[in-house]
């Protein structure tokens, strides 16, 4: 009896150490901005208190550089796969706006 529970309890060691780890990866999110100063620092601070509150996203902020910069940099992939899950620009439309990047150009001339 004794040697088939240890039997027992080696396959099972096996297969637990054998399994794939079922740890999912973090979602990112690039959140590209134009801030800069105090501004940019706050930004920076926002996402990494929301990275350090939850476990399945990572907020990346990346400063672009001015917000026509910013803009630019945002709309130039569009018809590329590099393009950012959401920015932050003053100069689209007539508001200042924060809207995820869709995966389908929408800007007419």
């Amino acid at each position: 009896m004794k040697r088939s529970t240890a039997i027992v309890l080696v396959a099972t060691a096996v297969l637990l150490v054998g399994l794939p780890s079922t740890t999912v990866a973090k979602t990112e999110i690039q959140f590209w901005h134009a801030m800069t100063a105090v501004l940019g620092e706050r930004v920076n601070d926002i996402a990494t208190k929301f990275n350090g509150a939850q476990n399945d996203y990572v907020v990346k902020a990346v400063h672009k550089g001015s917000y026509p910069e910013t803009l630019n940099a945002a709309i130039a992939p569009i018809e590329r796969s590099s393009r950012p899950t959401s920015f932050r620009s003053s100069k689209w439309g007539p508001r200042p706006c924060c809207r995820p990047v869709p995966s389908t150009p929408c800007i007419s001339s």
